[in-house]
């Protein structure tokens, strides 16, 4: 009888992405004929996830790109960075800008700017990706107003942001700000500087790259939190 290891092969063994992808796959030379034992029952959960977001969203690989080596690389980075990524949530996100640049109209260029979206969603932990996406409904909230600097336009809902951020996230207040300050580095937030009055920092807003990231990866952002368009 076989083990849920071989069942597992078995049920991708007419994928094409699972042939193509599988080899890049750190451990996984021979996932192609039985998930060998060398794999534990968590890289195998992982590659399950990575590999059922894929079929989902695209099981057709393009011709054009079978001998595209910027496919080929991309197809590399992108499983072995999904089969060391321990959240399921996130390592489905991986499979969506892979899957949207095999589109007729692919919106991710695999010669330009995938490895770096690709890279920006590596360094994010999970719960960063859920508190930008919170960001991202109260923008979507509240809107800018004529008038208005980016201040003041914080100012209508910061501490409702904080509130539900730190509850829903598991954040301690006096730590939100220095997660914030954290967010920085990935170019998708900024925080807000000048000399304001009565303005001591921490606020700010997320950036068009921000914006960009959502849309390859497919992020919806809810009053409530946040859920993958996949």
């Amino acid at each position: 009888m076989a083990n849920p290891v071989q069942k597992t092969a078995g049920a991708y063994a007419e994928n094409p992405w699972m042939r193509y992808l599988v080899s890049f796959v750190p451990g996984g030379g021979n996932l192609d004929v039985a998930l060998t034992a060398a794999w534990t029952d968590i890289q195998k959960q992982r590659a399950e996830a990575f590999f059922d977001a894929l079929r989902r969203n695209c099981a057709i690989i393009p011709e054009r790109l079978l001998n595209s080596e910027d496919f080929f690389h991309c197809c590399e980075i992108t499983a072995r960075s999904a089969a060391q990524t321990r959240q399921r949530e996130k390592i489905r996100l991986f499979a969506n800008p892979l899957a949207a640049g095999v589109t007729e109209k692919p919106p991710v260029s695999f010669q330009t700017e995938y490895e770096e979206l690709l890279q920006i969603l590596d360094e994010l932990s999970f719960r960063e990706i859920r508190l930008l996406t919170t960001m991202a409904a109260f923008e979507a909230r509240f809107p800018r107003q004529s008038q208005e600097n980016d201040l003041g336009r914080c100012n209508r809902y910061w501490s409702d942001l904080k509130r539900q951020a730190c509850a829903e996230l598991g954040i301690q207040e006096e730590l939100f700000s220095g997660i914030l300050t954290r967010l920085n580095r990935t170019g998708l937030y900024e925080t807000i500087v000048g000399a304001y009055y009565d303005y001591t920092g921490e606020r700010g807003k997320l950036t068009g790259l921000y914006y960009r990231l959502a849309d390859v990866l497919q992020l919806e952002a809810e009053s409530t939190g946040w859920r993958s368009g996949s």
